[in-house]
């Protein structure tokens, strides 16, 4: 495996974890607490929490898609070539 394959799977999975995290910020900056009858759960959410939760993510997937597009771009440029010399006969 290459450093382009590692730095390919490194960024989408940051990315995917940035999303996850962004998407259910709500849900993680809630206190969750069971209801009085017992019959379900209820809770509040920290709008703090919340936001911090969510900008976290955004740099996560940000941070993370630029790892994507830098492997592509290494990828799509190749590695760079030296110029080999003329031996002299």
């Amino acid at each position: 495996m290459n450093r382009i394959h590692i730095i390919l799977t490194v960024g989408l999975c940051v990315a995917a974890a940035g999303l996850i995290l962004a998407l259910q910020a709500d849900s993680l900056a809630t206190n969750w607490q069971r209801t009085e009858t017992g019959n379900g759960w209820g809770g509040v959410t920290d709008p703090a929490l919340q936001q911090t939760y969510y900008a976290v993510g955004l740099v996560g997937l940000c941070f993370g898609l630029a790892l994507v597009a830098l492997a592509a771009w290494r990828w799509l440029a190749g590695e760079p070539r030296i110029p080999r010399r003329a031996v002299p006969q």
